[in-house]
Parts: structure tokens; sequence; C-alpha cells
């Protein structure tokens, strides 16, 4: 697998590594959660939740679905 990088890496180390961790234990929603609530504070990125994901064999384009999941249950909104 190749890895995405990014040419502006994202500063917050310790967000980084909790969002490896919660993926190398993937548990569906509560990974998701995890991911999802450090993007919205700001402290990961999309590609860097892609990175992650894809390090545990899941495809950048799933990410992207299940933010777009995410936002329509957190938001009660057809986006």
């Amino acid at each position: 697998m190749k890895l995405i990088v990014s040419k502006h890496p994202t500063r917050n180390k310790e967000a980084l590594i909790d969002l490896k961790v919660a993926f190398q234990h993937f548990q569906k929603w509560d990974t998701y959660g995890i991911a999802f609530k450090l993007m919205d504070q700001r402290k990961v990125r999309l590609i860097d939740i892609q990175d992650a994901a894809w390090q545990v064999g899941i495809k950048p384009g799933v990410i992207s679905m299940r933010r777009i999941d995410w936002r329509k249950g957190r938001t009660g909104v057809n986006l």
C-alpha cells in the first residue's frame, strides 16, 4: 500500500497518535467517532484520517463516505 503524503503535515502529534491507535484497534463507529471528533476540533485533517485508515487497509474513499454519514447523523440533514 502506498502512503498518502501531504505537503503540509499536521502539527498535533498527540492527535495523530490517538488517531493511529484508534485505527489499529478498529471498532467501526467508535473509531470513526474518535477520528471525526479530532477533525471537528481541527486537530487532524481528512487526509490524516485517510492515511491512518489506509495503513489498516481501509480505502480513502470509504473514509470520505463515512465522513458524510457522520455529518448526516450529527445534523439530521441530507448533505
